[in-house]
């Protein structure tokens, strides 16, 4: 009791035996559901400000996370890896995203926006990212003709993507949303080339395109509006919907490699026109990175590997498994699929969560005290 007194919520309880209290105050949860406290009770734990529900609990406490982030950053559109006030944001948002999830909760949707009215745009969130950090160097007193490339914010080189999003052929690649946003800045496009201009390479594309490559196109569009993100595992099989832009157009389904196409389409980007490269920018799909880079990449990451990472990937699961389903009680074979691994790399990542539930708890007296509260937060019961 003193220490929520002094903490002023039961919902942010993190005593030296954080764990304990964590168990306990689960247990009151249940109790509470079930109707077995006494009125004394229920008053005493409500004077110290007892969460009973603790699904909106961490809702509250994800829309402070996003209200500071935005405070930053001027945008909802956070990165998958990004963290605010030991809130996974980016996991946070990814997740609220996804279709139907917020369905029996528009009072959510309706915070969110209240704090950034694009916070689940039409578009790649990478190409939100670098437009508010263009709205917001303006409001400050920037002009576009101080916009160049290598002018940087929150580490994006706004210039160079201003300059990209005004050639004519991205221009037409954009939404109708997404052109209103760039006019009402004083943004315009860039004018057209003159008839007959342009690489020996471009002419000959021109007028004929691959309707591989439109089929593959138009899957990706696909899975991207179904999940909110591009990043393809290299097995999946998207099924192209009859009548969809790029299909057979015979009524039926065309099944397509999506996974195969993207990389292939990646590793040939120099031999695309740039109309193709264009639509794939707009998509957020950038080329493979030379094999220099890939390698200084690979090693960075396995430089920045640590023991716990383990951990925190199963704590993140967990973390989205509870927020799906109000519960911790985890099947033992059951897989958590996250958009992207906590320590970042943008691939969709399996965890087998139940295993790991099951092999934590087994190996309970060798976790640190930070791990135990960071369990304890997520209302892990241990018995």
């Amino acid at each position: 009791d003193k220490h929520a007194v002094q903490q002023g919520s039961s919902a942010l309880w993190r005593p030296g035996r954080g764990l304990l209290l964590g168990h306990w105050i689960s247990k009151q949860r249940r109790a509470y559901a079930a109707g077995t406290l006494t009125g004394q009770q229920v008053r005493r734990l409500n004077a110290l400000g007892m969460v009973w529900d603790h699904a909106e609990a961490q809702f509250e406490e994800g829309l402070a996370a996003a209200r500071a982030y935005y405070a930053e950053h001027h945008t909802l559109a956070a990165p998958q890896s990004a963290t605010v006030l030991d809130k996974q944001l980016g996991t946070w948002l990814s997740h609220l995203r996804r279709p139907g999830v917020l369905a029996q909760h528009p009072e959510r949707a309706a915070a969110l926006a209240a704090i950034d009215p694009d916070w689940n745009p039409n578009w790649p969130l990478v190409w939100q990212r670098h437009y508010a950090g263009v709205r917001e160097t303006l409001a400050g007193g920037a002009t576009l003709d101080e916009l160049v490339p290598g002018v940087t914010i929150h580490g994006h080189d706004i210039g160079r993507w201003l300059e990209i999003q005004r050639q004519p052929v991205v221009w037409r690649g954009l939404t109708t949303a997404q052109r209103e946003r760039l006019t009402q800045l004083g943004i315009e496009p860039f004018p057209a080339p003159a008839a007959g201009a342009g690489t020996e390479a471009g002419r000959k594309g021109a007028g004929r395109p691959s309707k591989a490559f439109e089929r593959g196109l138009a899957a990706l569009r696909q899975y991207h509006a179904r999940t909110g993100s591009v990043a393809v595992p290299r097995g999946h099989v998207e099924a192209l919907e009859a009548g969809a832009e790029g299909g057979a157009g015979g009524g039926e389904p065309v099944e397509v490699k999506l996974g195969v196409w993207l990389s292939n389409t990646k590793s040939r980007w120099a031999g695309l026109t740039d109309d193709q490269r264009a639509r794939l920018a707009q998509l957020g799909i950038e080329p493979v990175p030379t094999a220099q880079a890939a390698a200084a990449a690979k090693a960075a990451q396995k430089t920045a590997e640590r023991p716990s990472t383990a951990f925190q990937r199963g704590l993140a699961a967990l973390r989205q498994y509870q927020e799906r389903t109000g519960s911790v009680a985890v099947p033992r074979d059951h897989v958590e699929a996250l958009d992207a691994a906590p320590e970042g790399g943008g691939e969709p990542v399996e965890v087998k969560l139940g295993v790991w539930l099951s092999n934590t708890k087994a190996r309970r007296a060798k976790l640190t005290a930070e791990q135990l509260d960071q369990l304890a937060e997520a209302g892990l019961d241990w018995r």
